[in-house]
Protein backbone atom coordinates (compact mmCIF):
# COMPACT_ATOMS: atom_id res chain seq x y z
CA UNK A 1 0.00 0.00 0.00
CA UNK A 2 2.69 2.53 0.90
CA UNK A 3 4.60 1.85 -2.64
CA UNK A 4 1.69 2.33 -4.55
CA UNK A 5 0.63 5.70 -2.82
CA UNK A 6 4.78 6.55 -3.18
CA UNK A 7 4.46 6.01 -7.29
CA UNK A 8 0.70 8.15 -7.35
CA UNK A 9 2.79 11.30 -5.52
CA UNK A 10 5.65 10.66 -7.49
CA UNK A 11 3.21 10.49 -10.72
CA UNK A 12 1.16 13.64 -9.54
CA UNK A 13 4.30 15.85 -8.81
CA UNK A 14 5.44 14.87 -12.42
CA UNK A 15 2.09 15.49 -13.87
CA UNK A 16 2.42 19.18 -11.67
CA UNK A 17 5.84 19.67 -12.82
CA UNK A 18 5.43 18.76 -16.50
CA UNK A 19 4.25 22.63 -17.91
CA UNK A 20 4.26 24.36 -21.23
CA UNK A 21 3.21 27.76 -22.63
CA UNK A 22 1.76 28.81 -25.90
CA UNK A 23 1.36 32.73 -27.42
CA UNK A 24 -0.64 32.76 -30.76
CA UNK A 25 -0.30 35.89 -33.21
CA UNK A 26 -3.17 35.54 -35.31
CA UNK A 27 -4.98 37.37 -38.64
CA UNK A 28 -8.64 36.77 -39.94
CA UNK A 29 -8.95 37.69 -43.52
CA UNK A 30 -12.61 39.54 -42.83
CA UNK A 31 -13.47 39.41 -46.09
CA UNK A 32 -13.16 35.73 -47.50
CA UNK A 33 -14.09 34.74 -43.81
CA UNK A 34 -17.63 36.77 -43.61
CA UNK A 35 -20.32 35.12 -41.86
CA UNK A 36 -18.46 31.55 -41.97
CA UNK A 37 -18.58 29.43 -38.86
CA UNK A 38 -16.14 25.60 -38.94
CA UNK A 39 -18.13 22.59 -37.35
CA UNK A 40 -16.03 19.63 -39.15
CA UNK A 41 -11.97 20.24 -39.27
CA UNK A 42 -9.55 17.73 -40.80
CA UNK A 43 -6.05 18.48 -38.92
CA UNK A 44 -2.78 17.86 -40.85
CA UNK A 45 0.57 18.23 -39.32
CA UNK A 46 2.95 17.44 -42.26
CA UNK A 47 5.82 16.23 -39.78
CA UNK A 48 7.98 13.40 -40.42
CA UNK A 49 8.18 12.39 -37.25
CA UNK A 50 5.10 9.69 -36.73
CA UNK A 51 4.86 10.30 -33.06
CA UNK A 52 5.01 13.95 -32.91
CA UNK A 53 3.11 14.25 -36.02
CA UNK A 54 0.48 11.96 -33.68
CA UNK A 55 0.61 13.71 -30.99
CA UNK A 56 -0.38 17.24 -32.27
CA UNK A 57 -3.48 15.95 -34.62
CA UNK A 58 -4.86 13.68 -31.59
CA UNK A 59 -4.20 17.26 -29.14
CA UNK A 60 -6.19 19.39 -31.62
CA UNK A 61 -9.55 17.14 -31.82
CA UNK A 62 -9.24 16.74 -28.55
CA UNK A 63 -9.79 20.42 -27.94
CA UNK A 64 -11.87 20.76 -31.06
CA UNK A 65 -14.08 18.37 -29.21
CA UNK A 66 -14.09 19.99 -26.07
CA UNK A 67 -15.69 23.04 -27.77
CA UNK A 68 -18.40 21.01 -29.82
CA UNK A 69 -15.76 21.43 -32.80
CA UNK A 70 -16.10 18.12 -35.08
CA UNK A 71 -12.59 17.36 -35.69
CA UNK A 72 -10.60 14.31 -37.17
CA UNK A 73 -6.58 13.66 -37.60
CA UNK A 74 -5.36 13.22 -41.19
CA UNK A 75 -3.38 10.45 -40.48
CA UNK A 76 -7.00 8.52 -40.17
CA UNK A 77 -8.34 9.91 -42.85
CA UNK A 78 -5.07 9.10 -45.47
CA UNK A 79 -2.83 6.62 -43.40
CA UNK A 80 0.84 7.90 -44.12
CA UNK A 81 1.98 5.07 -46.57
CA UNK A 82 0.48 6.69 -49.48
CA UNK A 83 1.40 10.04 -51.16
CA UNK A 84 -1.76 11.69 -52.48
CA UNK A 85 -1.87 13.92 -55.04
CA UNK A 86 -3.44 17.61 -54.15
CA UNK A 87 -6.92 16.32 -56.13
CA UNK A 88 -6.57 13.38 -54.56
CA UNK A 89 -6.43 15.22 -50.81
CA UNK A 90 -9.12 17.73 -51.82
CA UNK A 91 -11.79 14.45 -53.23
CA UNK A 92 -11.20 12.77 -49.62
CA UNK A 93 -11.65 15.89 -48.24
CA UNK A 94 -15.00 16.43 -49.94
CA UNK A 95 -16.66 12.76 -49.35
CA UNK A 96 -15.53 13.27 -46.01
CA UNK A 97 -17.83 16.49 -45.62
CA UNK A 98 -15.11 18.58 -44.13
CA UNK A 99 -15.54 22.25 -44.36
CA UNK A 100 -12.16 23.71 -43.24
CA UNK A 101 -8.69 21.99 -43.31
CA UNK A 102 -6.16 23.59 -40.42
CA UNK A 103 -2.67 23.07 -41.25
CA UNK A 104 -0.02 22.83 -38.42
CA UNK A 105 3.36 23.62 -39.85
CA UNK A 106 6.49 23.65 -37.85
CA UNK A 107 8.45 26.17 -38.43
CA UNK A 108 11.37 25.81 -35.68
CA UNK A 109 12.07 23.80 -33.12
CA UNK A 110 15.05 23.52 -30.52
CA UNK A 111 15.83 23.63 -26.85
CA UNK A 112 16.84 26.02 -25.05
CA UNK A 113 19.91 25.88 -22.17
CA UNK A 114 18.81 28.24 -19.46
CA UNK A 115 21.10 28.38 -16.13
CA UNK A 116 20.19 27.98 -12.61
CA UNK A 117 22.15 29.57 -9.76
CA UNK A 118 23.85 27.98 -6.57
CA UNK A 119 23.16 27.76 -3.56
CA UNK A 120 24.63 27.76 -0.07
CA UNK A 121 23.59 25.25 2.99
CA UNK A 122 24.31 26.28 6.42
CA UNK A 123 24.01 23.38 9.51
CA UNK A 124 24.84 24.27 13.43
CA UNK A 125 26.24 22.11 15.20
CA UNK A 126 28.31 22.18 18.48
CA UNK A 127 31.28 23.09 16.88
CA UNK A 128 29.89 26.05 15.23
CA UNK A 129 28.13 26.58 11.48
CA UNK A 130 29.45 24.52 8.77
CA UNK A 131 28.21 25.88 5.37
CA UNK A 132 28.47 23.65 1.83
CA UNK A 133 27.88 25.09 -1.54
CA UNK A 134 26.37 23.45 -4.51
CA UNK A 135 27.34 24.60 -8.11
CA UNK A 136 24.59 26.30 -10.41
CA UNK A 137 23.62 23.83 -12.88
CA UNK A 138 22.42 24.29 -17.09
CA UNK A 139 18.39 23.24 -17.91
CA UNK A 140 17.01 22.47 -21.35
CA UNK A 141 14.41 23.66 -21.98
CA UNK A 142 11.74 22.52 -24.99
CA UNK A 143 11.03 25.74 -27.49
CA UNK A 144 8.69 25.04 -30.82
CA UNK A 145 7.24 27.50 -33.84
CA UNK A 146 4.52 26.69 -36.09
CA UNK A 147 2.93 28.58 -39.00
CA UNK A 148 -0.93 27.32 -38.77
CA UNK A 149 -3.54 28.12 -41.14
CA UNK A 150 -7.21 27.37 -41.55
CA UNK A 151 -8.16 26.83 -45.36
CA UNK A 152 -12.10 27.04 -46.04
CA UNK A 153 -12.56 23.81 -48.42
CA UNK A 154 -15.67 25.58 -49.90
CA UNK A 155 -13.01 28.50 -52.05
CA UNK A 156 -9.90 26.59 -51.01
CA UNK A 157 -8.64 30.02 -49.93
CA UNK A 158 -6.90 30.64 -46.41
CA UNK A 159 -9.03 32.35 -44.03
CA UNK A 160 -7.14 32.72 -41.29
CA UNK A 161 -2.97 32.13 -40.09
CA UNK A 162 -1.18 32.47 -37.11
CA UNK A 163 2.40 32.23 -35.74
CA UNK A 164 2.85 30.54 -32.52
CA UNK A 165 5.47 30.20 -29.65
CA UNK A 166 5.52 27.59 -27.15
CA UNK A 167 7.90 27.35 -24.47
CA UNK A 168 7.63 24.25 -21.95
CA UNK A 169 9.70 23.48 -18.71
CA UNK A 170 12.57 20.89 -18.82
CA UNK A 171 10.08 17.98 -17.94
CA UNK A 172 7.85 19.23 -21.09
CA UNK A 173 7.55 16.35 -23.46
CA UNK A 174 5.76 16.32 -27.02
CA UNK A 175 2.69 15.51 -25.46
CA UNK A 176 2.90 18.34 -22.94
CA UNK A 177 3.63 21.07 -25.95
CA UNK A 178 1.36 19.97 -28.50
CA UNK A 179 -1.94 20.04 -25.76
CA UNK A 180 -0.44 23.50 -25.07
CA UNK A 181 -0.70 24.23 -28.63
CA UNK A 182 -3.72 23.13 -29.69
CA UNK A 183 -5.35 24.48 -26.51
CA UNK A 184 -4.53 27.77 -26.96
CA UNK A 185 -5.10 27.61 -31.22
CA UNK A 186 -8.43 26.51 -30.63
CA UNK A 187 -9.31 29.22 -28.26
CA UNK A 188 -7.81 31.73 -30.36
CA UNK A 189 -10.12 30.67 -33.17
CA UNK A 190 -12.94 30.73 -30.96
CA UNK A 191 -12.31 34.39 -30.01
CA UNK A 192 -11.55 35.27 -33.51
CA UNK A 193 -15.35 33.90 -34.45
CA UNK A 194 -14.39 31.06 -36.67
CA UNK A 195 -15.56 28.15 -34.70
CA UNK A 196 -18.95 28.28 -32.49
CA UNK A 197 -18.61 26.60 -29.21
CA UNK A 198 -21.74 23.89 -28.46
CA UNK A 199 -22.78 22.73 -25.56
CA UNK A 200 -23.64 19.55 -25.44
CA UNK A 201 -27.14 19.14 -24.56
CA UNK A 202 -28.27 16.59 -21.64
CA UNK A 203 -30.30 13.65 -22.22
CA UNK A 204 -33.82 14.38 -20.96
CA UNK A 205 -34.60 11.83 -17.80
CA UNK A 206 -36.31 9.08 -18.28
CA UNK A 207 -39.11 8.43 -16.24
CA UNK A 208 -39.48 5.22 -14.09
CA UNK A 209 -42.37 3.08 -14.56
CA UNK A 210 -44.07 1.92 -11.17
Amino acid sequence: MKVQRFFLAVSLILLVSSCAYTRVTSFKDNERAAGKTYAKIAILAPLSDLATRSAIEKAFVLKFNEKGVSATPSLSIIPPTRNPSKEEIEAKLREGGYDALLFVDLTDSYRENVATPGYATTLWGKSGAVTTYSGGNTASKPRTKFRIQLLDLASYQNVWVSSTFTTGNVWAGPETMAQSLAEKTVSKLKDDGLIKEITPVSAPAQKQED
